[in-house]
């Protein structure tokens, strides 16, 4: 005897929507420089929050499927099959062995049950779980949409930093140049030591930067 509850079915097709639902990997990207989408993908690969609020997902949707499988009709399938032993009858007549025995039998019932009326408490639970599915699968969204604005803070701050690094640099290089040429003028007496002083203070203030 073999029963099949519908609520089965309604776990197989939770289960196809669930694995349906996982979203893709992100591919880790090539070294070298990062743009602003490599370095959001690389943070939603690390991101522990986001997986935890993703399977909480998955989960109100279980238990949706599984409330919605409470309304559904209660299919059960009844299988019976009767063999007939006919290892002792090599030597009876056709005749003997149809009166003695009969055939193997195999009979399969299937009858569905559904309450006519059961109050509408599975209908409340299956529109609360579905709410909760929702309202989880917004906070996943929500939780993405910081995630990139904190992503492209940080990634528009460092490029701002580059930048000045840069800027510093060629100041430093363009100083130290104009300190080796006042060094010479100094020694030759066209510039004055109060101008090497203050364009070695320039260079220090720089670096200090």
């Amino acid at each position: 005897m073999r029963r099949a509850p519908a609520f089965l079915f309604a776990l197989a097709v939770m289960a196809t929507v669930a694995h349906a639902a996982e979203p893709p990997a992100p591919v880790p990207p090539p070294p070298g420089p990062f743009s602003l989408a490599t370095c959001y993908e690389l943070a939603i690969l690390r991101s522990e929050t986001l997986g935890m609020k993703e399977e909480d997902v998955r989960v109100a949707e279980a238990r949706y499927w599984q409330a919605v499988g409470g309304i559904l009709p209660q299919v059960h399938s009844i299988t019976q099959e009767s063999i007939q032993d006919s290892s002792g009858l090599e030597g009876a007549s056709s005749a003997s062995k149809s009166v003695g025995y009969g055939k193997d039998r195999f009979s399969t019932r299937i009858n569905a049950t559904q309450p006519l009326f059961r109050g509408f408490k599975e209908f409340n639970v299956a529109a609360a779980a579905r709410a909760d599915t929702e309202s989880r699968r917004q906070a996943a969204k929500r939780f993405r949409q910081t995630l990139y604005r904190d992503v492209a803070d940080v990634f528009y701050q460092v490029l701002m930093i580059e930048g000045d690094l840069r800027i510093l640099g060629e100041v430093d290089a363009s100083l130290s140049d104009r300190i080796a040429e006042l060094e010479k003028r100094v020694l030759l007496g066209k510039s004055r030591s109060s101008e090497l002083l203050s364009a070695q203070t320039d260079l220090a203030n720089t670096r200090v930067l």
